[in-house]
């Protein structure tokens, strides 16, 4: 009789090739093949005829629920010219002891009965052994069917393995595994390992490469965790699922693992494994060393490590956290880089982060993720983190854990944690901080800037290119902090040069500026720098420490202002400033010379100002605009005024001038919005020492108005009579206007207010207005420019007769008119019905 199916288990020690490198991480730009390092000692084999071969393979010794199940491969050639049967052949395996084990065929083996010529046929058994066997312990026996021989038996060959025999592939070297009908051969290229109170967690990025000539399904390659004892642990890997590998390609996974706290310190072996789901068994094939295990170190504060994304290899880094601290809780921000070594891109992927504790609590960072993101080949990404911590919190003793996020079909795990070095950078004004390595802020100064209801605080920032090459403009913010209480309103930044890059050592100046009450008082005023992360958060990067506003410069009464701003450069002088005062009023009027000093027509720089008196009161000025554009060097006269009230100080005040930026609201929708101009900010002011009151002219001659110069003689006055009525009464005078020419354009439109004042016991008072050369809108009154002119002044009043009875006195008051306020210029009185030649 033929002898019997094969049907005892076939192990063998393989000699396995090794990877590589021995360091835990695979470096991105090795081969793109995974190379066997080193042969180890060769298969042993049995003849079983002159042309034939049987050798035993791959044998893993793996725990489960049926006992400790040895799976191994018989590897059968038949060089011959006729189909070897092998149902002529059979192997007893024998334990330590002489104890024979049951074997049996996987399920995708067992109908396999010849092994047709020239060819090579590699078969699965299993065996389930004694606990504490060890492949060394194990022989196997070829056996022939011999009816010839005692019991029909004839033993051809005996193979078994010394403990020198290589059975499982060293730390980070490579083992090619038969699987699923074809070689994988795979690798451990990272380990890595965090622990809490509870168990300990590993990572682990696994190479695989298909060396055979058919595509493979992963899906059905397992994975676990055993140590010495034989104690068996679950690994996650759901990163394979639907995957499938071609012949040739590459493709490097992530495996997971929860293993008790009791295995720090202790080596474990990764097994890679198959279900056969008839026989309900694992079957082994392929053993893999691991470092000891023990939790990873954290990636030093500044420094990067590699990590496997993608199945593609990913430089990071943690930046510095930066700190904005209050009496509760810290805002903390921090950058954390990627760049993509590999040759080709990758989406970005979907991480999670934490910022862990020494006591380990741990408090979520959060950031803003772009859809459709991708990290491109060699080009560095920077996400920013924000997220609130306790304060008592020290970011220098805390670690950010960065973790992989979980999807449909796999767990969160950790990919790194990351020293961190915290910042809470301060300075003082007029110091520098330096920012990305390419931008050196300066904070200028802190002023507090006067409004009609309440007042600015306002951060002038020069921002210097510190690096060889043109950069942008940075995108920079901040907020105030007054006695160590945040300022609530909302801050606003305003660039002040018309420019979007920054040449190599050139400067660049934007202001922020908060609203705070005019009532205000503060012992010391913190500016906090920060950069925007979106529309909702932004990052810590310095603040600017001081105990008051800065002092503004004093400057002489000649001497020249300057707006430096790119694009608005203008030259400002003060040619006459004053207080005027009537009997019902108090003005301050002053008029600037602005000068274009850009090499092209451009709209001049704005100018604002207000003025101080010695005891603190402040009055806000307002200075006419340009909105037309002025010639190279051209000449602008502009006007200032503001009124006064009684108990301002006349004698001892200053005009603070500055750079003038017109705050603005947005008024309406769709279509019709617009902007509305609800304020002035002055930035970069100077300030001019002043005590000058100047008393109301007495008579008309040089009149100074605006850019205008008018004389009035020959003054006359008579009732006005329409018809046969009396309808008030009219003045007649001679008069020169003339224009100064030292300017090519007068900012502002000055009107004339002429004042009939009668002496009478009513005290009958009449006014008329009158445009300077053309009438404005609306009006037909108007003095035209030239010399030698007369008009006559009607001041309506059909009642006039039934006011003044006596005929005797009256003055006439000249008002200079900017807007709504009527400063008065000149006063005469004068004698009705006779002509005043003086």
């Amino acid at each position: 009789m033929k002898g019997k199916l094969l049907r005892h288990g076939i192990t063998t020690a393989t000699a396995i090739a090794l990877l590589m490198q021995p360091t835990m991480v695979l470096d991105p730009f090795q081969s793109s093949h995974i190379a066997e390092a080193a042969a180890v000692k060769a298969v042993k084999s049995v003849k079983l005829n002159a042309t034939s071969t049987m050798a035993i393979k791959d044998i893993h010794l793996l725990m489960q629920e049926q006992g400790l199940v040895a799976a191994y491969t018989v590897s059968i050639t038949n060089n011959g010219t006729k189909s070897l049967d092998l149902l002529d052949y059979f192997i007893r395996v024998r334990g330590k002891s002489g104890k024979v084990f049951t074997g049996k065929a996987s399920t995708e083996s067992k109908e396999e009965t010849r092994v047709t010529p020239n060819t090579t046929k590699d078969l699965t058994y299993y065996v389930i052994v004694d606990k504490g066997t060890k492949v060394k312990d194990l022989v196997f026996d070829v056996i022939k069917w011999d009816f010839s021989a005692p019991n029909y038996e004839r033993r051809i060959g005996s193979i078994n393995y010394s403990s020198s025999s290589v059975l499982v592939a060293p730390v980070f070297k490579a083992q090619t595994v038969q699987f699923n009908g074809n070689k994988i051969k795979g690798a451990l290229k990272q380990f890595y390992v965090t622990q809490d109170s509870n168990a300990a967690y590993v990572t682990l990025s696994f190479l695989l490469e298909n060396v055979g000539y058919s595509s493979t399904d992963l899906s059905k390659l397992k994975f676990a965790l055993q140590s010495s004892s034989y104690s068996v642990y679950d690994v996650d890997a759901s990163s394979l699922a639907n995957q499938t590998i071609q012949p040739g390609q590459r493709k490097i996974v992530n495996l997971t693992a929860e293993v008790p706290l009791a295995l720090l310190g202790k080596n474990l072996t990764l097994h890679t494994y198959t279900l056969d789901e008839t026989n309900k068994v694992n079957l082994a094939n392929g053993a893999f060393s691991m470092p000891v295990l023990k939790a990873s170190s954290a990636v030093g504060a500044d420094k990067s490590r590699a990590i496997f994304m993608d199945g593609r290899s990913v430089k990071t880094s943690a930046g510095t956290v930066y700190v904005d601290a209050s009496e509760t809780q810290s805002n903390v921000t921090l950058d954390y880089s990627l760049t993509n070594a590999d040759s080709t891109s990758i989406a970005m992927p979907s991480l999670e982060f934490a910022l862990r504790t020494k006591e380990g609590k741990e408090y979520p960072l959060t950031y803003t993720k772009e859809e459709g993101a991708k990290l491109l080949p060699g080009i560095e990404k920077t996400i920013s983190l924000t997220g609130q911590i306790a304060a008592k919190v020290d970011p220098k003793t805390s670690k950010l854990v960065v973790r992989q996020a979980a999807t449909e079909s796999t767990k969160s795990y950790v990919i790194g944690t990351y020293l961190l070095s915290a910042s809470t950078q301060v300075g003082t004004v007029g110091g520098a901080y330096t920012h990305d390595k390419t931008y050196e802020i300066k904070m200028a100064s802190v002023q507090r800037s006067p409004q009609k209801d309440n007042d600015l605080l306002v951060a002038e920032l020069q921002i210097k290119n510190i690096s060889p090459s043109s950069k942008a403009t940075p995108n920079l913010s901040g907020y105030f902090m007054i006695n160590g209480v945040k300022v609530n309103s909302d801050a606003k930044v305003v660039k002040l040069d018309d420019t979007i890059s920054i040449a190599s050592n050139g400067t660049y100046s934007l202001v922020v500026y908060s609203e705070i009450p005019y009532t205000a008082s503060f012992d010391d005023i913190t500016f906090v720098l920060t950069t925007p992360i979106d529309d909702k958060s932004s990052k810590t990067l310095y603040q600017f420490k001081s105990q008051t506003v800065s002092t503004i410069p004093l400057y002489r009464a000649n001497q020249t202002y300057e707006i430096k701003s790119v694009g608005r450069r203008t030259s400002v002088d003060v040619v006459k400033s004053s207080v005027y005062t009537s009997n019902t009023s108090k003005y301050f009027y002053a008029e600037f010379a602005a000068v274009n000093k850009e090499s092209r027509a451009a709209v001049i720089g704005n100018i604002g100002a207000y003025i101080e008196d010695s005891q603190g009161v402040v009055i806000p000025v307002e200075v006419s605009k340009v909105k037309e554009k002025v010639l190279p060097d051209g000449r602008v006269l502009l006007s200032a005024w503001g009124q006064l009230n009684r108990n301002f100080d006349s004698t001892n005040y200053k005009l603070v001038v500055g750079q003038a930026i017109t705050e603005t609201t947005p008024t309406g929708t769709g279509t019709d919005s617009a902007a509305a101009e609800t304020g002035t900010v002055i930035v970069k002011p100077v300030a001019y020492k002043l005590n000058t009151e100047t008393k109301v002219k007495t008579d008309f001659k040089n009149l100074e108005i605006g850019g205008y110069n008018l004389s009035l003689r020959n003054l006359y006055n008579t009732l006005s009579v329409e018809g046969s009525s009396v309808d008030g009464v009219k003045l007649d005078f001679d008069y020169e206007l003339t224009k100064s020419g030292e300017y090519d354009y007068i900012a502002t439109k000055h009107k004339i207010m002429f004042e009939f004042v009668d002496h009478g016991f009513n005290k009958s008072t009449y006014r008329t207005t009158y445009d300077l050369v053309s009438a404005s809108e609306g009006s037909s009154q108007f003095l035209s420019e030239g010399s030698n002119l007369h008009t006559t002044v009607t001041f309506k009043d059909t009642a006039i007769l039934e006011k003044i009875n006596e005929y005797k006195d009256y003055t006439i008051n000249v008002y200079d008119v900017i807007n709504d306020a009527k400063i008065l210029i000149a006063s005469k009185q004068l004698t009705w019905y006779e002509k005043d030649q003086s």
